[in-house]
């Protein structure tokens, strides 16, 4: 591991820093990677400031192609197989693969704890 470009812990982590947007598992799905493992996500649009699942960070931990959250008070979710190719971003997710766009960011790195 080392220390990435955008001050991620990995390369992985460096690539997804930003906000990605498209289909879920439950619909419309939003990810806020923020750097420092901490992610922001919801089954809603990125843009959604008011979301409650958006007010706080969720702990990630990154490999070489895997992402999982740490969910409060739920059993950390993996995503699988997950690459990074200019503005999408896909990965498995249950089996089931998806794929969500690079969108403009919102303020929430900043702004939210």
């Amino acid at each position: 591991m080392f220390a990435g470009a955008c001050g991620g812990d990995s390369a992985l982590e460096d690539e997804l820093i930003g906000a990605w947007y498209g289909e879920g598992p439950d619909g419309d799905q939003c990810f806020v990677f923020c750097g420092g493992g901490r992610v922001f996500t919801g089954d809603r649009p990125c843009d959604d400031s008011d979301a409650s699942d958006f007010s706080s960070s969720l702990p990630a931990s990154f490999g070489d192609d895997t992402v999982t959250l740490t969910l409060e008070d739920r059993d950390p979710v993996t995503l699988t197989d997950v690459t990074v190719s200019g503005d999408t971003f896909t990965y498995n997710f249950f089996g089931g693969p998806f794929t969500v766009s690079r969108t403009t960011s919102p303020d929430y790195c900043s702004t939210r704890p």
